[in-house]
């Protein structure tokens, strides 16, 4: 019942960036980044608290990633999305640390999102086939960068502790 009076909305990075922010909240988290403090803690808000946050996350990452696709290249600042790499719900320590986010386009946030697509140790990325399935379209999207190196920004590159913890959070079959 309470589903169908207010049905649940998709919560990714892409839906956060797109929240309405309060400016002061984004002021104070960019200035929390600033100081290393890299900690949100959960909020009774969830909705305007994440979107401030991410807003200041996002200008950093994309910052960093000087406003291109780190896989694809792609410069159009409306089809970027500044992804966390261990999901927000995941650990409030680090949800705002710049190393903890990389710079994708809207079809690489959501495949990475979705565990469709991995990124190594070693900054190769990896497609998952077996999460593809028989999206023959998805496929030819996807597959030219299977094997290819992520592009590193010029700060804050993603921990590997990160990449590892995504790996095991999404049980990778590659």
């Amino acid at each position: 019942m309470l589903d169908a009076q207010d049905p649940a909305t998709e919560e990714g990075d892409a839906a956060a960036e797109s929240a309405e922010p309060d400016p002061s909240e984004v002021a104070a988290f960019r200035e929390q980044i600033e100081e290393g403090d890299y900690s949100v803690p959960d909020s009774s808000v969830t909705s305007k608290t994440r979107g401030s946050a991410q807003k200041a996350f996002a200008r950093r990452v994309k910052s960093n990633y000087d406003y291109k696709c780190a896989i694809t290249g792609i410069e159009t600042k409306d089809f970027l999305i500044a992804s966390h790499i261990v999901p927000w719900s995941e650990d409030q320590s680090i949800r705002l640390d710049p190393c903890n986010g990389i710079c994708l386009s809207v079809l690489m946030d959501r495949a990475f999102e979705k565990g469709q697509l991995v990124i190594e140790d070693d900054f190769t990325i990896r497609i998952d086939w077996a999460k593809i399935g028989g999206d023959v379209m998805l496929r030819n999207q996807l597959e030219p960068y299977d094997g290819k190196k992520l592009a590193l920004p010029k700060n804050g590159v993603p921990q590997l502790r990160y990449l590892q913890r995504r790996r095991a959070l999404f049980g990778s079959a590659i």
